[in-house]
């Protein structure tokens, strides 16, 4: 599965919109309950460090957090 077929099955019929593809993938995702971001990562480490700023800073008005984390294949 590629990471935009990825996005579109969680997607469910909403709206993708592709935001990024450098060190990661990065999409919006419109559905008619809210809109969410979806990154995929080009490796474990990436993911490892970004969730590391993410706790450090954790607490503060405006920063995201995680609603889910899934772990699947090597996306093509």
């Amino acid at each position: 599965m590629s990471a935009v077929e990825l996005a579109k099955s969680l997607a469910d019929g909403g709206r993708v919109q592709e935001l990024a593809s450098d060190k990661h993938r990065l999409f919006r995702i419109a559905r008619p309950e809210g809109t969410s971001l979806l990154k995929v990562y080009i490796s474990d480490s990436w993911s490892r460090r970004e969730e590391r700023a993410l706790n450090a800073v954790s607490g503060m008005t405006g920063v995201p957090h995680v609603i889910d984390r899934g772990i699947t294949n090597d996306l093509s």
